[in-house]
Order: C-alpha cells, then sequence, then structure tokens
C-alpha cells in the first residue's frame, strides 16, 4: 500500500507537468498555437513524467484544457466588449435551472437568446452555455 507521502507526491507532480503544459498551449502567453516551441505538445510532459502517463490517459488533461482555453478566447473575443468576464456575467444575471441556463430577471432560455446575439455560430453556443454554466457550479 503506498504512503499518502507517496500519493501526494504523485499528485504535486501531476499538477506541475499539467501546469507547465497548460502554459505551452497559450498562445496569447507564448505566441505559440498550442504546442511549445520545440514541437512538444501538451501531453508530452505527462507522458514524459515520473510513471509515465499512457498516451490514451494523457490526451483527456490536455484535451480539457484545450476545451477551457477554446471557450475562454471566444468569450474574449465575442463577449468581453460588454461583458467584464463569464463568472461576473453569469453569477449576477444568469440562473441555472433543472432544463438549462435561462436570465435571471428575464426568465428567457440563454440557448434561443446566444442564437441571436454575440454572432455566435450554431457551433459555439453549446460551448458558451458550458463555460457559462461552470462559472455556476465551480465557486
Amino acid at each position: 500500500m503506498k504512503s499518502v507521502a507517496t500519493c501526494l507526491a504523485a499528485c504535486l507532480f501531476l499538477v506541475v507537468a499539467v501546469a507547465a503544459a497548460a502554459q505551452d498551449c497559450m498562445p496569447e502567453l507564448t505566441g505559440s498555437n498550442g504546442d511549445s516551441d520545440d514541437g512538444k505538445t501538451m501531453g508530452m510532459p505527462m507522458q514524459d513524467g515520473h510513471g509515465g502517463m499512457a498516451d490514451m490517459h494523457s490526451g483527456v488533461p490536455s484535451d480539457h484544457c484545450e476545451a477551457i482555453r477554446e471557450a475562454g478566447r471566444l468569450f474574449q473575443e465575442r463577449c468581453s466588449f460588454c461583458h467584464d468576464s463569464a463568472a461576473e456575467l453569469a453569477r449576477s444575471k444568469l440562473v441555472l435551472k433543472e432544463d438549462g441556463l435561462y436570465g435571471r430577471y428575464s426568465e428567457r432560455a440563454v440557448v434561443s437568446f446566444l442564437m441571436t446575439h454575440a454572432r455566435l455560430s450554431p457551433s459555439q453556443v453549446p460551448m458558451m452555455i458550458e463555460l457559462l454554466e461552470q462559472q455556476l457550479t465551480q465557486r
């Protein structure tokens, strides 16, 4: 049985590896296209690290990071002109009900509102809904 210290060390290593890899996948911070200048992808630090993460597992955190980055970029490009942050917008103007996200005061379904707001494409609406819902469920 592994000791608590060993488990904590493994978790800390994973957090550091993901943070380092996230730094590489942030073009607004590094000017890159999602990969580091040396050609390494987001999943590589997780595969190369202590204990090595299998290829099939390293894609999960890197895909998650990419989805977060893409949603943040979408909000920045389409929404930040009028709305300071996704967290502020969601927490002050929206409410999450059993069947979806609604305007706090208008009670209008946000999914239908976004179809004609901010010039979002139909494929971008679910990404924005997920981003806004996350602001209400994660504090």
